[in-house]
C-alpha cells in the first residue's frame, strides 16, 4: 500500500523562515543578507516543483519501508571541480550504485546527490574558542559523522591549541608542523626515551598546485627527519590519484619517497583507500617494498587493526 500525502495548504515562499534549522549562521548585516535573497529569487531554480513533489513521494514510500534512499556525493570539493564533466561522472557513479542496491534489496531505490557539501557543512557554534577545543571536538565527534564520541575514547584526553610549535607533553618533545590538505592540519612528530614517530594522516600534494607531485616540503621533512616510524597518509595508487589529488591525500609512491627523502628508519602506509580490498593492500605494500628497496627507501609496513610494531633505539 502506497503512501498517502497531505496537501500542505498553508504554503508560501516564505514558509521555511517558520521552520526549526539548527546550526544555521548568523548574518549580522540584515540588509546585505535581504539583498542576496532578493537576488536569488530572480534568478531560474535549481530544483522545479515537479522534481520537488517527486523526491517527496519518494521519500514517503522509503519512510513507508518500500524503498532505499541513496544519499551519495563528495566531502570534500574545489571550485575547480563544478563542471560538467565532474558532475556527470558522480551521476554515473551514483547510479552504478543504486542499480546494485535496487538488485540486492528488491526495493526502489530514491536517489540523492551530495554536491557541494564542503560549502554548507553546519557548525556546532559560529565561532570556535581557542581554550575551548574539548567542547569543539564534542561538537563534532558523534555519530553520524563519527562512530563514537569522545567520550566513549578509552584513554584519557587533554586538548592542547596549537600551531606549528615544539612543546613537551608527559616528557614527550612534541613537534607539529603544517601540512597540505584540503583544511588547515597538522602533522605531529613524537620523541620519548630515544624513539620518534611521526604522524601524518592527510597530506595532499595535489592540494598546492604550485608544488611539483614529488616535492617534499621542509616542514614534512621536519617531522620525518630520521623517524624511526612515519606514518604517513598513503590512500591512492598512482593511477588513481590522477583523478583524486584534489582530495588532500597522496599516492603510496609519494609516502616512500617522504619516508626515504627523511631518512626514516620505517614507513607505515596509513589512511588507506575504502575502496580498496585486502587483496587490494597487499598487492599495494609489495609494490611499496618493492620500490622503497629498489630507492634506498625505509623498511615499509601498512596499518592493519591490531596492529603491533616493536621499535626500539637505535
Amino acid at each position: 500500500m502506497s503512501p498517502v500525502l497531505e496537501p500542505v495548504s498553508d504554503w508560501d515562499p516564505t514558509s521555511w523562515r517558520d521552520l526549526a534549522a539548527l546550526q544555521q549562521p548568523e548574518w549580522p548585516d540584515t540588509a546585505a543578507f535581504e539583498a542576496a535573497l532578493d537576488e536569488l529569487r530572480r534568478q531560474p531554480p535549481l530544483v522545479f516543483a515537479g522534481e520537488a513533489r517527486s523526491l517527496r513521494e519518494s521519500l514517503a514510500r522509503v519512510s513507508a519501508g518500500d524503498g532505499f534512499l541513496l544519499h551519495a556525493g563528495d566531502c570534500a570539493e574545489s571550485f575547480a571541480d563544478f563542471s560538467a564533466d565532474n558532475i556527470r561522472d558522480k551521476l554515473k557513479v551514483i547510479l552504478q550504485m543504486s542499480v546494485a542496491l535496487t538488485y540486492s534489496t528488491g526495493v526502489p531505490t530514491t536517489k540523492v546527490g551530495r554536491i557541494a557539501g564542503q560549502f554548507a557543512k553546519p557548525r556546532s557554534e559560529p565561532t570556535e574558542q581557542r581554550d575551548g577545543l574539548g567542547a569543539t571536538f564534542s561538537g563534532v565527534m558523534h555519530p553520524p559523522y563519527f562512530p563514537i564520541t569522545p567520550a566513549e575514547m578509552g584513554g584519557a584526553l587533554t586538548f592542547i591549541d596549537t600551531n606549528a610549535d615544539d612543546f613537551a607533553v608527559n616528557g614527550a618533545k612534541v613537534r607539529s608542523r603544517w601540512v597540505r590538505h584540503t583544511d588547515p592540519t597538522l602533522g605531529y612528530r613524537v620523541e620519548l626515551e630515544g624513539i620518534s614517530v611521526a604522524y601524518l594522516s592527510d597530506h595532499g600534494p595535489g592540494c598546492c598546485p604550485s608544488d611539483a607531485d614529488d616535492y617534499v616540503p621542509d616542514a614534512v621533512l621536519e617531522l620525518c627527519d630520521g623517524a624511526d616510524v612515519v606514518i604517513h597518509d598513503s590512500q591512492h595508487t598512482v593511477t588513481e590519484y590522477q583523478a583524486k589529488r584534489h582530495f588532500g591525500h597522496c599516492t603510496v609512491d609519494y609516502a616512500v619517497r617522504v619516508g626515504r627523502e627523511a631518512g626514516a628508519r620505517s614507513l607505515m602506509l596509513f589512511h588507506h583507500c575504502p575502496t580498496h580490498s585486502d587483496e587490494d593492500l597487499d598487492h599495494i605494500l609489495t609494490q611499496a617494498q618493492d620500490l622503497s628497496a629498489r630507492t634506498g627507501g625505509p623498511e615499509v609496513f601498512a596499518a592493519t587493526e591490531g596492529l603491533r610494531l616493536p621499535v626500539s633505539p637505535r
